[in-house]
């Protein structure tokens, strides 16, 4: 079971990696993709956690994502932006299909820690890289920065250091 598990883990690594060259490559990001590692992570954290601890996780979870989005969603309809140009502008679909896919990864309390961490992450990473390439695109591949920090939270995890983030996975 261990070997299976590893597998797991070494699959959920290299489909986060796709994720980070397809945002930054295309800023798109593929469903089956986000499917996937919704599925092997919820597999993970089934083999360790009780079905039904797990299920109220992914409840509790999904509805912080429901209301995070929400909440921006709002402030950006108050500031005169349409849903469209929101979308298209501030935050792409995909951004949000990678939230809610990686939402079996962590508890609740963590998903927060992951999110405003990985915000923080994709802010310093944009913001280097327009500094030493000059960068003119004013949208940051957020998702594929949370799969890169999500890759640095497991690498960190595998070798012992479980703080400030202790996923499920």
């Amino acid at each position: 079971m261990s070997l299976m598990i590893d597998l797991l883990n070494a699959l959920l690594i290299i489909l986060m990696f796709w994720v980070v060259l397809q945002d930054f490559k295309s800023r798109t990001l593929n469903l089956y993709v986000a499917i996937s590692i919704f599925l092997i992570s919820s597999i993970i954290a089934l083999n360790t956690y009780a079905i039904n601890w797990i299920l109220e996780v992914i409840f509790y979870n999904f509805l912080l994502l429901v209301l995070f989005y929400g909440l921006l969603i709002l402030f950006y309809l108050y500031r005169g932006v349409s849903l469209f140009d929101f979308f298209e502008g501030k935050l792409g679909v995909g951004d949000i299909v990678f939230t809610i896919s990686i939402i079996s990864c962590f508890t609740f309390k963590n998903l927060l820690y992951f999110l405003l961490l990985s915000f923080l992450f994709s802010l310093l990473i944009h913001k280097g890289l327009s500094f030493f390439k000059s960068i003119k695109s004013p949208t940051i591949p957020l998702a594929g920065n949370m799969a890169l920090f999500l890759i640095i939270v497991k690498f960190s995890k595998t070798f012992g250091f479980n703080e400030p983030i202790n996923s499920l996975i």
